[in-house]
């Protein structure tokens, strides 16, 4: 289980510190192809970090997967804790 460095949260399961990352710019509502250019990915890559970040979180969907992204990223003022590795 990964564990919030700042409110603690236990995530239903480890998320990688990749996906992490694109949890923070996702949480920015950038769009696929702006995160596949800013991780220098494709955005056919990042809709599959989606698709296993929605099983992890047991989440429906990507506007789901937002939502929680936001969510937990407006409680620490852009997500330091989650965000394992710089955008």
């Amino acid at each position: 289980m990964a564990v919030c460095s700042i409110c603690s949260e236990t995530f239903l399961t480890s998320l990688t510190p990749r996906e992490c990352q694109i949890l923070a710019l996702l949480a920015e509502a950038l769009s696929a192809r702006l995160i596949g250019e800013k991780l220098y990915i494709s955005d056919k890559t990042v809709y599959t970090y989606y698709t296993r970040m929605c099983k992890k979180l047991h989440l429906s969907n990507r506007d789901q997967l937002m939502c929680y992204a936001v969510r937990h990223m407006m409680q620490h003022e852009g997500g330091e804790g989650c965000q394992k590795i710089p955008a």
